[in-house]
């Protein structure tokens, strides 16, 4: 029996709903479907199709069309069929990268594999022909699951046998592996950020240079100061110079650029694993992730943009007689280490100074709250058994005190302590205080349900910044950014800079962390997350403690690669300085005193041997 009128219509109707090719993506008559993938495909499409994956493809009239739900991951491969997912250009695509998972070009695939030479460019056809290993991450030696990752072979992945031959190194967990993970994507890319900014800033130096130069040759050609034949002579020298540094800085960007979409790719790829929440999938992909990770040298690269300037003009123009304003370079710091103390603590976490030759230090994990009185060598302290974490200079001199996972402050007065504020509601505790200079007292805080993952940020965790007048009264309070976006992870250190605004060093792991900056509107300003000098590869910016000069400049410690970055008040680096030639290492506290001396409190390397560093810091 035929199919009744109604019934027809209606299978016509859903017919033309589905009239377009799943992989050419043409509105032509669909005769097609592959029976596995259940995608309508054209008659060129379904023969190409049928080849490549060896599927069965059948006539849509041997099957009712109904609508059609495509696999995840084969929405994934339709959408870039006939797009490069870097150059977003339409053209051929014969290639993938099976780390990214991403559809490339000819052009871009030799890119690729210049900048990630350890991804593996597949042909297409060949790449859809091997299904994937679901399997979980196993050692490669041992063929044993990877249970732990060695911070001291470069994060190298180990199983329960290779953890012996470990024995003396720093083994990291799941967690931590993964927040490393994700601190070193976040902070190359904001590097490639930093060098395309340089970028701009070195071209339009250069084009200001070109143009002031040839309004200078044109004045003096109209004044015969220079002959025809060497205004022509100069005019073409410049314009040949103008197109190779611009040459140079095209190929550059086109390298930043797809170097920060591999990246991009790969914090996908991640986040995509943790919202899956299964651990074998998560190990998997940080192992597969840590083994692809592109080497982008950004020192370099920032050391090569400076290098593109017009040299030979500028020194064509000197040899007239025309001299030429050149941008600044970095600043330099300059430190000359004073005195060396060393201590019977664990870490100098935090240190006050009341003048040049006394300071408060704690050290809360040896639960030691010290005033030390230095007079030449000879040192006296007296040691009070309080477990501070964060302390700050009261109007009154005295120390307003922040105990260890207390959600209330206290004032010391030199003899004993007394209850100052309490933050409600009780489950939230103060991780760090200030005393600004206009007498408020300003904290961050976090959820005591977060002290077993200080870094794992939930969706009702309540984290943030409060501002309190002396009257403790609240002010403010700032948690999210106009966005909706968490402003903080752990708030670790605060204080304020010369324009009152609010520094804040938050903390993202045990191992890095970034200074964020908020106006008084809980705007943020600017962000740092370190500089490639020292911060490259591996060496994550750990910050954990900061000072500011009296003319804005703020100083930041930098604890694992040793160093300290000087800050303008507008977040730009003056300088970056490593003091492991001089001797100081594991720089944590830093607080400058009276008479302009910077100290710096450190961690010991094992014993309780931290040293009290006093210093004479000059920027020039």
């Amino acid at each position: 029996m035929g199919s009744s009128p109604s019934k027809s219509v209606l299978r016509q109707a859903q017919v033309q709903i589905l009239r377009k090719c799943e992989f050419c993506n043409i509105d032509k008559d669909i005769n097609y479907k592959c029976k596995q993938c259940q995608v309508y495909t054209c008659n060129k499409c379904g023969i190409i199709h049928k080849r490549s994956r060896n599927h069965d493809i059948i006539e849509t009239g041997s099957d009712p069309p109904t609508t059609v739900h495509q696999r995840p991951e084969y929405v994934h491969q339709t959408q870039l069929f006939r797009k490069c997912g870097y150059c977003q250009n339409d053209r051929n695509i014969h290639y993938i990268c099976s780390q990214c998972q991403t559809y490339i070009c000819l052009k871009c695939s030799i890119i690729h594999q210049q900048l990630a030479q350890n991804h593996k460019i597949n042909n297409i056809k060949s790449f859809h022909s091997v299904k994937r290993s679901q399997t979980e991450a196993t050692c490669e030696i041992h063929q044993k699951k990877l249970v732990k990752f060695c911070s001291s072979c470069l994060l190298k992945p180990v199983c329960s046998e290779c953890i012996l031959a470990h024995k003396d190194h720093h083994l990291l967990s799941l967690d931590d592996q993964t927040l490393i993970l994700q601190g070193i994507i976040s902070k190359d890319l904001a590097f490639t950020s930093l060098a395309l900014t340089q970028i701009l800033k070195q071209e339009f130096e250069n084009n200001l240079t070109f143009k002031n130069l040839m309004d200078e040759f044109e004045q003096r050609e109209k004044s015969m100061e220079t002959d025809n034949d060497n205004y022509t002579k100069l005019c073409a020298s410049m314009e040949t110079e103008q197109r190779q540094i611009q040459s140079n800085f095209i190929h550059l960007k086109t390298n930043i650029n797809h170097f920060k979409q591999i990246m991009k790719a790969f914090q996908t790829k991640l986040q995509e694993a943790l919202d899956r929440n299964n651990e074998d999938n998560i190990l998997k992909v940080l192992v597969e992730i840590l083994s692809s990770l592109p080497e982008f040298h950004f020192n370099i690269l920032l050391q090569e943009i400076e290098s593109f300037v017009p040299r030979k003009t500028i020194e064509t123009a000197r040899s007239f007689g025309i001299q030429v304003q050149r941008r600044r370079k970095q600043s330099n710091v300059n430190i000359v280490l004073l005195k060396s103390y060393e201590t019977n603590l664990i870490t100098i976490q935090k240190i006050i100074t009341q003048n040049s030759q006394t300071a408060l230090i704690s050290d809360y994990q040896s639960q030691v709250l010290r005033i030390m009185h230095i007079n030449d060598n000879i040192i006296t302290s007296k040691d009070l058994p309080i477990m501070v974490r964060d302390m700050s200079v009261a109007p009154s001199n005295e120390i307003l005190l922040n105990f260890n996972k207390s959600h209330a402050l206290h004032l010391f007065n030199g003899e004993g302590v007394k209850p100052f504020l309490s933050v409600t509601p009780n489950k939230t505790f103060i991780c760090c205080v200030n005393v600004t200079k206009f007498n408020e007292v300003i904290l961050g805080v976090k959820d005591y349900c977060d002290t077993e993952n200080l870094f794992k940020v939930r969706d009702e965790s309540n984290t943030k910044v409060m501002i309190f007048g002396m009257d403790k009264k609240q002010k403010q309070s700032f948690e999210f950014n106009s966005y909706r976006q968490r402003l903080f992870t752990t708030p670790y250190r605060i204080t304020t800079n010369i324009n009152n605004e609010i520094l804040v060093i938050d903390k993202m792991s045990f191992y890095h962390g970034r200074v964020v900056v908020l106006n008084r509107k809980g705007q943020v300003r600017w962000i740092y997350q370190g500089h490639p000098k020292v911060n490259s590869s591996y060496r994550l910016f750990d910050p954990l403690g900061f000072a500011t000069t009296t003319v804005g400049q703020i100083i930041v410690s930098d604890h694992f690669p040793h160093a300290l970055h000087v800050l303008s008040e507008d977040g730009y680096l003056l300088s970056c300085k490593v003091v492991k030639e001089f001797g100081i290492l594991f720089p944590w506290s830093l607080d400058i005193d009276t008479s302009g001396q910077l100290w710096i409190g450190c961690r010991s390397e094992g014993a309780k041997k931290a040293k009290l560093h006093i210093t004479n810091l000059s920027i020039s």
